[in-house]
């Protein structure tokens, strides 16, 4: 609490200076307020397509942290995750290399498989060495293969 009066004209008020920023939501009783009008459209998986997004890792998706030589022992290897259905629809098991491209960029990454990833979504690890930096979320177009790495 004292951290907070210590910026404060007097205890509860306004900020020393005046208060920056403006409230863009004003509580008013007895008045609806509507914060969104419209649903987004649903989801449909498109055949031989992934919709790739980018997933985080404590270790290794912070550029500075990843040049660390305590951090690199943790660093994962590139990889794509898919789901269950997506890694049976392709016939692929975990390790195995799923072949893909977004835009102008070609990806051969070995595969990990998550039964929490909905089905026609991948994810890439963000900011790994040696992989290749594309605007996400994406359509990717697949041609599995199914040779081990």
């Amino acid at each position: 609490m004292q951290s907070v009066n210590k910026y404060q004209e007097e205890v509860g008020g306004h900020l020393r200076g005046g208060d920056p920023g403006l409230r863009l939501i004003e509580a008013v009783p007895n008045k609806e307020i509507n914060y969104f009008t419209s649903v987004p459209e649903v989801f449909h998986a498109i055949e031989d397509h992934i919709w790739v997004v980018w997933t985080h890792h404590i270790f290794g998706s912070e550029e500075l942290s990843a040049r660390a030589s305590a951090v690199t022992q943790r660093i994962p290897k590139p990889y794509v995750m898919i789901g269950t259905k997506d890694a049976e629809h392709w016939k692929l098991q975990e390790g195995q290399v799923l072949s893909f491209a977004i835009e102008k960029h070609s990806y051969s990454l070995p595969v990990q498989i998550n039964a929490t990833m909905p089905h026609g979504v991948a994810a890439l690890p963000y900011g790994l060495d040696g992989m290749p930096s594309t605007q996400m979320p994406a359509w990717g177009i697949v041609k599995p293969a199914t040779s081990k790495q």
